[in-house]
């Protein structure tokens, strides 16, 4: 298994809570219900306090928009 270099991870991405103004325009982790939960469920187990979604940007030199932020893809 490779081992993770968490120093070049910092460096390249940002890991923050995705908040309810942030849309999810597309996701695919190769797993159906991972992919709905992103997509379609998260707001409302955020809303009742069940679960809180975090996602990694890849840092550029533009600011961009949070309502534009998209999770990293897994797999």
């Amino acid at each position: 298994m490779e081992q993770v270099n968490f120093k070049n991870l910092a460096a390249t991405y940002n890991i923050r809570k995705l908040e309810k103004e942030d849309q999810v325009k597309s996701f695919d982790c190769e797993d159906a219900d991972l992919n709905d939960f992103i997509l379609n469920e998260s707001p409302y187990y955020r809303q009742a306090m069940l679960a809180v979604s975090y996602v990694a940007e890849r840092k550029t030199f533009k600011k961009l928009s949070r309502r534009k932020a998209m999770p990293l893809r897994c797999g």
